[in-house]
């Protein structure tokens, strides 16, 4: 993995271990990571913690926790979800990337639009075609 990603071995160990923070690595190792790993680049950026779930919400037409709170209705109502849903002292004590992560999960298993999500292109990278 050191080879592939461009670190050298003991760097790579540094990083597994924790004494090296993985954000101030380049995009481009980063790339060559989750191309070993074979996950998205973007999946390597939110295990990365330089992206987060509520990256991925937008904002501008409803506050975020507003729309959270759609989201606990709609699975505190919802047939198959009722009984998972969290009580609201559970949820009212959650951070707000787990709501959102969970809101994620939900709409898309519940097939409803409750988060006002980011649109997501794909970009191309003239770079990589060699």
């Amino acid at each position: 993995m050191a080879e592939e990603s461009g670190l050298t071995y003991s760097y790579l160990i540094l990083i597994l271990n924790g004494s090296r923070e993985v954000p101030k690595i380049s995009h481009k190792r980063l790339r060559s990571i989750g191309k070993f790993l074979g996950i998205p680049f973007a999946q390597v950026l939110m295990l990365a913690e330089i992206l987060e779930p509520s990256d991925f919400v937008m904002e501008e037409e409803r506050d975020l926790e507003d729309q959270l709170e759609a989201v606990y209705a709609s699975m505190c109502r919802h047939p198959d979800w009722r009984d998972l849903a969290p009580t609201r002292k559970v949820w009212d004590a959650m951070d707000e990337q787990a709501k959102v992560t969970m809101g994620l999960m939900y709409q898309k298993l519940a097939q409803e639009a409750l988060l006002d999500m980011t649109p997501i292109v794909e970009v191309v990278n003239d770079e990589d075609e060699g």
